[in-house]
């Protein structure tokens, strides 16, 4: 048997590689679908509390998480709630722009320290 190079041009190649790749997702969802029909959860019959076990949940001890909240909350609460106003808009663009000035801010300090530590 004779193996041959196939040419290509890069259109031909694109749609090509998209078929085989289309091809490949749908026999794992086909394959994943049926040995998943097989078995049903049950988990979800239970009421969802952030995930922990009823046994967890009997104990009257917060998370660390929420006593971090709680403290900060309490500690700066002037500072907690400006953020809160200003950050928690439900805009999107928002919340874009602030992290964007932070991924800058860490940029900029970045590159300062790569610069200091070459010279």
């Amino acid at each position: 048997m004779a193996i041959q190079t196939l040419v290509l041009d890069p259109i031909t190649l694109t749609l090509v590689l998209s078929g085989v790749m289309t091809l490949a997702i749908v026999i794992i969802y086909v394959i994943a679908a049926v040995l998943r029909r097989g078995r049903i959860s049950v988990e979800g019959d239970e009421m969802y509390i952030g995930g922990e076990s009823e046994e967890v949940l009997r104990n009257k001890v917060p998370s660390v998480l929420a006593l971090y909240w709680g403290i900060l909350s309490r500690a700066w609460r002037r500072s907690v709630k400006y953020l809160r106003d200003s950050i928690h808009t439900g805009v999107l663009n928002d919340w874009y722009g602030y992290m964007g000035m932070w991924l800058s801010l860490l940029l900029i300090v970045a590159i300062v320290a790569i610069l200091i530590y070459v010279k």
